[in-house]
């Protein structure tokens, strides 16, 4: 049903249940919305009921149907300019794909990820994380260190992230890890 019609519709409602208007209905605290959805009466005849229910189901979607969530979706998958992930992979700028051509899932598992102890093999996973990026459908991050010894890879990553567009799906972490970022609030991003 679209949201036209359910524009349309409210206006006529008999009761004037429906003219609050979607601002009103949104801005009300969820406890009050339930109090008005149970003053609708539940009706005698099976017309009456229906139409209550209808009413019900009118008034939940001009509160929780969100017009805007396509658009949002376009823009999390849009390409956004990051240096450090131009820098990292280059071709980024030709091989970027959009949503619609993305068809891989990958797993990136990030251990002995420190610049100090392996400075070339934490670097490739940066890379690969980039490269996911731009041409996964979703991946996800798999932390499997169990303590973090140097945390500029995961700054590095987090900066990264915010200009990423949003196929990140999760992974594992370790506590070790997730404690630490938590204490330099970085959690937040993956």
């Amino acid at each position: 049903m679209k949201l036209k019609a359910l524009r349309g519709r409210s206006k006529r409602s008999p009761h004037g249940l429906l003219k609050l208007g979607r601002i009103k209905l949104r801005t009300m605290s969820e406890s009050s919305f339930q109090k008005l959805l149970k003053t609708l009466s539940h009706g005698s005849s099976k017309q009456h009921k229906r139409h209550i229910r209808a009413q019900k189901r009118l008034l939940s979607l001009l509160r929780y149907f969100d017009e805007d969530r396509v658009t949002r979706q376009a823009k999390e998958y849009t390409k956004r300019e990051g240096q450090i992930l131009d820098a990292l992979y280059p071709e980024r700028v030709s091989e970027w794909l959009p949503r619609n051509r993305r068809t891989a899932t990958n797993r990136v598992a990030l251990s002995n990820f420190s610049f100090l102890d392996a400075p070339k093999h934490t670097l490739s996973l940066i890379r690969e994380i980039a490269i996911c990026e731009a041409s996964a459908k979703q991946y996800s991050l798999d932390f499997t260190d169990e303590a973090c010894l140097d945390i500029g890879p995961y700054i590095v990553l987090g900066m990264m992230r915010e200009s990423m567009c949003a196929n990140l799906t999760g992974g594992k972490i370790q506590d070790g890890i997730r404690s630490v970022l938590k204490s330099v609030q970085l959690d937040r991003l993956f």
